[in-house]
């Protein structure tokens, strides 16, 4: 039903005369055109951006003439703008005019608002189309200028950041110590930041009549944001020459006050000293917050394409859902009729609560509690006939449209963070040893009340698995709840409609690791090789992950997911690239005027994000009781892990005088390859994936080929540009 049969535009008169198959045997009454551009039929997209920046900062350094004490003020204010227009773009409504127009418009005028009142009041100017769009669509051929004229749309957005910042800080001595000057500093400032983005009207929310082909509508954003700060710290020598040689306390406090946040309170108790002359230590704790941004608190509603529920649809009597519908009703469309196994937390009354939810949304639910089974949105979700197959709905959405809007009422997320590690130097005064300092430093950062957007998953939850309805007012009260209208459903197909979700403190981030750091030099000649000019120098930066959990909301069906040796985290605000370990070394032959440096960075082999989350599940069921409703259900990761990965660069530094300096290299040495991230073994009909996995394992309904991974990579970490060459000079007058 995608082809013109239309003896008038050289096609056949009827299906079955274009197609001799049983698939088309009868000419359609309506048919819907689908339209993608080919290369010529279509401008390309292109945008010309427009940046303009700039600041003033100006301050003031004076003495207090109390002791030691100084103190400085500081004042700047800054401006960004960013003006882009997009080029290539079609208008829908003016696009849709024109192909739906006889002979797709081919010779037309187009004039709009025209009425019979007042013939020439507020009329459109005429626009024409010449070539019409036929050729556009089925040969690939440019259309005439004025008929893209007659639909394009040059889109034009602005973006505009302002920041104005005081800050008054003071620092001296406050008195002596056995061990030293115990010292502080004590300031104040003032922040106000304000952001300011208007997309264009055609690409707006508020264009709810029109818009534009292919993109996405967008919030509009303008507000701002005042905080005031205060904040003391203390230096206090605790030991000096003792039984230790140093000994020294570091300590902070900020009291934030905000206009449109709560009042946030961070700290730092930090300690640093000297074992010996060669063996230094240093740790502490940090107390950090981080105030929702102008976006997360004010961002207008606007759509996105993501991820889907992962536990697909829960109005599905087959939905696997810890809060859905599975369970409460056999399913109509398969012959089998019977009710599959409840998985809701709540049992059986959460799984009649969910689906008396859902039909109240799709208007099939009756004030007496009783179901008509005749509403155009019962009989196309759960009627015999139905078109939608409930297994399909149940299954995990890979990707969905969302609307998305900002929170006022967010909360600040609070980072805890401790530190410990140490520092050799000076370890002896020969050449091998002299010119050597290493360090280890463990560190672990937790980040409580982190602000995401909400899963379509949580979304669902808060609709369907809040609270638990019994009878048809229970059910109609919570469709019309905030919660549900966020999660709408048609009332003529009763399937899901465009999820709202929103900012909320509900993420937690947390994670530990170790880094090593080891430098070395030697002149040559003091290493036994006169013959040889300069020094050999050895840099070594290297990290061990002892483990990365994320957690995106509190929920039991939100799982803790360790996500060390896989592509992960995913969740918003976090770098993705667990690895294990990463190493990185540089050999460098240092001379004067000249260096050569060689890099070599080394990534193990990782998992897929797939991989860590249905681990994560496993895990989480492996822990719950036989038979518990609180089990999750899962499909076993049939991903293949990507193998380690060696990485070379070649570079070179040469100061030819004072003036002329020349850099060059050569990157990816030895043209490695990146390693494919996208690959699966596929799944096989009759086998049993699930032997020996937890409770909660699904196997595939459907036979996957084997996946080769279609040159998938990460190009965050991975070269996929292959061996390349630079050389450039600097001059400096």
């Amino acid at each position: 039903n995608t082809l013109p049969f239309s003896p008038a535009f050289g096609g056949p008169a009827s299906c079955s005369t274009y197609i001799a198959s049983s698939l088309c045997s009868v000419a359609p009454t309506s048919w819907d055109l689908s339209y993608l551009p080919g290369i010529n039929s279509a401008p390309q997209r292109s945008t010309q951006d427009q940046d303009t920046s700039w600041q003033i900062e100006t301050g003031l350094d004076f003495p207090l003439h109390i002791s030691d004490w100084t103190g400085d003020l500081y004042y700047s204010r800054g401006q960004s703008t960013a003006y882009q227009q997009a080029y290539g773009n079609d208008s829908l409504q003016r696009f849709q005019a024109v192909i739906q127009s006889p002979g797709y418009g081919q010779g037309l005028s187009f004039q709009g608002n025209q009425n019979s009142v007042s013939p020439s009041f507020g009329t459109s100017v005429p626009s024409t189309c010449t070539s019409g769009m036929y050729g556009a669509i089925f040969n690939d051929s440019a259309p005439s200028s004025d008929c893209q004229a007659a639909f394009g749309s040059t889109l034009q957005t602005m973006t505009q950041m302002e920041q104005d910042v005081v800050e008054a800080n003071f620092q001296g001595s406050i008195m002596k110590l056995p061990a030293g000057e115990m010292s502080a500093a004590v300031g104040y400032s003032f922040r106000r930041d304000s952001a300011l983005f208007t997309p264009d009207g055609l690409q707006g929310t508020s264009s709810f009549l029109d818009e534009t082909v292919g993109l996405y509508p967008l919030g509009a954003l303008d507000a701002q944001q005042t905080v005031k700060d205060g904040y003391v710290e203390l230096l206090v020598p605790l030991l000096k020459d003792t039984f230790i040689k140093e000994l020294n306390l570091d300590l902070g406090g900020r009291y934030s006050s905000y206009n449109d946040a709560p009042n946030a309170t961070t700290f730092k108790i930090n300690m640093d000293g000297k074992l010996t002359d060669s063996i230094k230590v240093r740790g502490g704790f940090n107390r950090a917050t981080r105030a929702p941004n102008l976006g997360e608190l004010y961002l207008g509603m606007q759509e996105y394409f993501g991820s889907g529920a992962l536990y697909g649809d829960p109005c599905s009597v087959q939905s696997k859902a810890a809060f859905g519908a599975g369970g409460a009703a056999a399913d109509q469309t398969t012959s089998a009729g019977t009710p599959e196994k409840v998985v809701n937390s709540n049992g059986l009354a959460g799984a009649r609560s969910a689906y008396l939810i859902c039909q109240a949304q799709i208007g099939a639910l009756q004030a007496n509690g009783t179901v008509n089974t005749t509403a155009p949105g019962y009989l196309s979700y759960y009627g015999p006939n139905a078109a939608t197959n409930q297994t399909g709905d149940a299954a995990a959405q890979g990707f969905a449209w969302i609307n998305e809007v900002g929170n006022p009422n967010l909360q600040a997320e609070t980072a805890d963070t401790w530190t410990g590690g140490f520092v050799l130097s000076n370890l002896a005064d020969n050449a091998w040893l002299g010119g050597l300092t290493a360090s280890v430093d463990w560190w672990q950062i937790g980040i409580n009340h982190a602000i995401e957007v909400e899963s379509p998953d949580y979304a669902n939850y808060l609709c369907y698995g809040t609270d638990i309805v019994t009878n048809a007012a229970q059910a109609a009260a919570q469709a019309n709840s905030a919660a549900c209208q966020a999660v709408p459903r048609s009332s003529t197909t009763g399937g899901q409609l465009t999820e709202l979700t929103q900012y909320n403190n509900l993420g937690t981030i947390h994670t530990s690791g170790v880094d090593f750091g080891l430098n070395w030099f030697a002149q040559f000649s003091d290493i036994g090789l006169p013959m040889l000019p300069g020094g050999l120098a050895y840099n070594s930066q290297d990290s061990l992950l002892l483990n990365y959990y994320t957690k995106a909301s509190p929920l039991a069906f939100d799982v803790n997911t360790n996500w060390k040796d896989s592509m992960g985290p995913t969740l918003a605000g976090t770098n993705g690239g667990a690895y294990g370990y990463r190493l990185f070394q540089t050999f460098s032959w240092v001379m004067p005027s000249f260096s050569v440096n060689l890099h070599w960075q080394f990534l193990p082999s990782i998992n897929t994000v797939g991989h860590a989350s249905t681990a994560a599940i496993e895990q989480y069921d492996a822990h719950q009781a036989a038979g518990s409703a609180n089990v999750l259900a899962y499909t076993p990761d049939n991903s293949i892990a990507a193998p380690h990965y060696n990485k070379f660069d070649l570079s070179f530094s040469w100061q030819v005088n004072k003036t002329l300096q020349l850099r060059g290299g050569i990157d990816n040495l030895f043209d490695a390859s990146p390693p494919i991230t996208g690959a699966t073994t596929g799944y096989a009909p009759g086998t049993n994936y699930c032997a020996g996995k937890p409770q909660g394992c699904t196997a595939p309904s459907a036979y996957a080929l084997p996946n080769d991974g279609a040159g998938v990579t990460n190009v965050g970490f991975y070269d996929i540009l292959g061996r390349t060459f630079f050389l450039g000079f600097k001059a400096q007058f």
